[in-house]
């Protein structure tokens, strides 16, 4: 049994895969599973992950329908093997030596799951540039799982990538990815893997060990894709939450639709208020109560959404 198994969802990714791939033959500690799951891809990407396979037995090449990245990192947790999983995107980074520190301290403090800091970056022709982030856009308030509920997506959010779990935890709660959703279905699994009874995680401040690249055709490229992401992402989760969780979900919605309505003043397009209409869609008494709470909690949300501009812009 490898000690980490890496879930590699891939969709047309041919430009980025190679390098991706290459860093984790970097990797200290070399006892890894690399699942590469190939979502359809009509590009050469399936083509660059078997020569790797081909090179290197850590390597697997997993073939599938497109299907969505939800679907893609549910097979690969069904063919796993090893004791802690990595996801990593098909565009993304990780640190050569995060998977031995990960699992030294996973083992150590016997965590479920664990997360570091990440960077942006942006490859250019004069060299890599790396984007910061305030420190307490990773440092979760009230605890994780709040967090989650409250200001993911707003001032605090983590790339897949920053987190290792341990496969036991997955599999004993029998956690997969939501393939209801096209988008925003990692913060559906840390909210449903936080949720969980005595759930132990941890977090290794100040070491940057997750670099996510800004890729122009991701679906968090602007602002708009963004918010209607998000929004698409609440309306679907007010209908599972516990009925005190709808709180702290309302401060989020109010945080969402005061940033969409910032944008649209600032850009002078009233059309960009668009997002806000999907809140409509499915609509039942929960989100009558959500929408009714963030009404109740705009006030509050926008004097925080301003406090976290000024934080993160000036």
């Amino acid at each position: 049994m490898p000690k980490v198994s890496i879930i590699i969802p891939c969709y047309n990714q041919a430009e980025f895969l190679p390098q991706a791939l290459a860093k984790l033959q970097e990797q200290t500690l070399g006892d890894f599973e690399c699942l590469v799951v190939d979502d359809g891809s009509t590009d050469e990407s399936a083509a660059i992950a078997k020569r790797f396979e081909e090179q290197d037995p850590r390597f697997v090449l997993i073939g599938k329908p497109n299907g969505g990245s939800a679907t893609a990192r549910n097979m690969g947790l069904e063919r796993a093997t090893g004791e802690y999983i990595q996801f990593l995107d098909a565009d993304d980074e990780l640190a050569p030596d995060k998977l031995e520190r990960q699992t030294a301290l996973m083992d150590k403090e016997g965590l479920d799951m664990s997360y570091t800091d990440y960077r942006h970056f942006r490859d250019t022709a004069e060299g890599r540039i790396l984007r910061s982030h305030p420190s307490y856009t990773m440092m979760p308030t009230l605890g994780l799982h709040t967090s989650l509920l409250m200001r993911w997506g707003i001032d605090f959010s983590l790339p897949i990538h920053c987190i290792m779990y341990k496969r036991s935890f997955i599999e004993r709660n029998r956690l997969r990815f939501s393939e209801r959703l096209r988008c925003r279905e990692d913060w559906d699994f840390h909210r449903r893997a936080s949720a969980v009874k005595d759930f132990r995680y941890g977090r290794m401040p100040r070491y940057v060990a997750a670099f996510y690249r800004d890729n122009p055709n991701s679906k968090t490229s602007s602002a708009e894709k963004l918010s209607r992401g998000n929004i698409a992402y609440l309306t679907y989760v007010v209908r599972e939450v516990k009925l005190w969780e709808l709180l702290p979900l309302a401060f989020r919605t109010g945080c969402e639709a005061i940033l969409i309505a910032g944008r649209a003043v600032k850009h002078r397009r009233p059309a960009e208020l668009r997002p806000l209409a999907d809140l409509g869609k499915g609509f039942g008494l929960r989100t009558l109560v959500l929408c009714l709470l963030a009404l109740l909690l705009l006030p509050l949300n926008l004097l925080y959404v301003i406090v976290r501009s000024i934080i993160v812009y000036l």
